[in-house]
């Protein structure tokens, strides 16, 4: 008989030792069998997202499809998960497997999201909100004198380690 509910995430697993004696009084024979039982994970826990923030201020982004941040989740029952954004925008989107929260338009300066995810593990979800701010950073941010977005450098293999490839200067 069950004595106790089961839980997988505390014991996976019960290897039991069976007697069993006969009534014989003068030389009582005994019978050993030992068993072993595997409890089945069900997913019974909620995925909850790890550190999820309350609101995030964004630059401007001048370009579509940016990877702007992650959401992550965990649960104990190692279950996979799925993403969902909630809220109807036309702004941003998340990449239902990996939790990517990427941009749909460019995004200027003064803008406010309130947005509504959700993650599923298919039987049981979490669901929050983070306020999405894109603003100018204040003009005291420091910057690159060369102001081009990608440098491109090439280099020999030979190289020696500690070979300075490049040297850039910021201001402020």
């Amino acid at each position: 008989n069950l004595l106790e509910a089961l839980d997988y995430e505390e014991t996976i697993s019960y290897d039991l030792i069976v007697y069993a004696t006969d009534a014989t009084p003068a030389h009582p024979r005994t019978a050993i069998t030992r068993i072993f039982v595997s409890v089945i994970n069900e997913n019974d826990n909620p995925p909850n997202f790890i550190n999820p923030p309350s609101s995030i201020t964004l630059s401007p982004v001048p370009y579509i499809g940016v990877n702007l941040f992650l959401l992550r989740a965990t649960d104990p029952d190692n279950s996979s998960f799925s993403f969902t954004l909630l809220s109807q925008t036309n702004k941003f989107k998340i990449d239902s497997e990996s939790g990517i929260v990427s941009n749909k338009i460019i995004l200027e300066n003064g803008t406010f999201n309130s947005l509504n995810f959700r993650v599923s593990d298919g039987i049981n979800e979490e669901e929050i909100t983070i306020l999405v701010t894109v603003a100018t950073p204040p003009s005291d941010t420091p910057s690159f004198e060369d102001e081009s977005e990608i440098v491109e450098l090439s280099i020999s293999e030979g190289e020696e380690v500690g070979y300075t490839l490049r040297t850039f200067t910021a201001i402020n």
